[in-house]
């Protein structure tokens, strides 16, 4: 292409391609909902892991008919705790446009989803904001897949 013919387009307002081999790589731009999830994917794996912490320390007691039941939660608190970092983990790798943290987060919402499930009898009203949040970062995730692997694929 000539000069004018680039210069033309140029003033046209379209963009041509960079030369090959010039090192230039695109990155999808992040969109409202990536960056949605990547916040809420924060702050839920923080609530996680704040749960995490909390349940180490407790230790509960339930009197039966049969005698007394003891229920330790260091397992559960410490599942929790590593579920949790790797979420927070994972929404800085959505800030830097990981495609690998996409699939991972989608994977850390559905079972942070599930295992709420299991707490809705005890904890109502913080399993279904949980679940809730969850949903929303799916969704966030995979309303524009399409659009960022076209663009990576470039």
């Amino acid at each position: 292409m000539s000069e004018s013919t680039s210069e033309a387009a140029g003033a046209a307002g379209v963009r041509s391609a960079p030369p090959r081999g010039t090192g230039t790589l695109r990155r999808p731009k992040l969109t409202g909902w990536t960056i949605f999830a990547a916040i809420t994917l924060g702050i839920v794996g923080a609530f996680v892991l704040f749960m995490g912490v909390s349940a180490l320390h407790t230790t509960y007691y339930f009197n039966t008919s049969r005698g007394l039941v003891i229920w330790d939660l260091t397992g559960f608190g410490w599942l929790h705790i590593v579920l949790g970092c790797v979420m927070i983990l994972t929404a800085f790798g959505l800030f830097a446009h990981a495609t690998l943290a996409r699939w991972v987060a989608v994977a850390l919402a559905a079972m942070s989803a599930i295992s709420e499930v299991f707490w809705l009898v005890t904890t109502p009203f913080w399993s279904l904001t949980i679940i809730a949040l969850d949903v929303l970062i799916i969704y966030g995730l995979v309303v524009g897949w399409s659009r960022v692997e076209a663009i990576e694929q470039r």
